[in-house]
């Protein structure tokens, strides 16, 4: 039987598969921002009322990416908040990328993308519909993710980890 007062190792690394994803959320808010704002009128209108709504999208995605920090920080620290924060992130990562995958690859049965392919492009290395195939399976991938976080973090022995009565275990 293993140590009670041993940490599971697994909350070690949603921790770092988090992190990873609140980096890549905010290089991708930076990479949005500057093509959105910066960089050209043509990606996006310059319509006053697209301009807000754009900041304000980029506002929530920004929060939910600090969300995600502080989660991190409280998973290293074996807070209970942080518990139960991952195991909400972990359902919004699944409905959000689970919607974004069966999207994907819904969109690569349309017609549309189906004479796309009948007339590749020589400048791209692929076509779009091995594109949507490959982005639906990594978003896949990451709905996944959500489903372990769900999981994992209700198994017995990870919510005695967190209970505050835990012996050696309190933060």
């Amino acid at each position: 039987m293993a140590d009670p007062s041993e940490k599971p190792g697994g909350i070690y690394v949603a921790a770092i598969v988090l992190a990873l994803l609140g980096v890549f959320g905010l290089l991708s808010i930076a990479f949005s921002i500057v093509t959105l704002f910066l960089a050209s009128h043509a990606i996006a209108p310059n319509i006053s009322s697209v301009r807000v709504l754009l900041a304000v999208a980029h506002l929530l995605l920004l929060a939910v990416v600090f969300w995600c920090f502080w989660t991190v920080v409280g998973l290293f620290r074996f807070r209970r908040r942080a518990r139960y924060s991952i195991i909400v992130l972990g359902i919004l990562d699944f409905l959000f990328f689970a919607a974004l995958s069966a999207g994907l690859a819904w969109l690569h049965g349309n017609p549309f993308v189906a004479a796309m392919d009948a007339r590749p492009n020589p400048g791209m290395p692929f076509s779009p519909g091995a594109l949507m195939i490959g982005l639906s399976a990594f978003y896949a991938v990451l709905a996944i993710v959500g489903v372990w976080w769900v999981v994992y973090f209700n198994l017995g022995h990870v919510r005695l980890a967190f209970a505050e009565h835990a012996p050696g275990l309190t933060p």
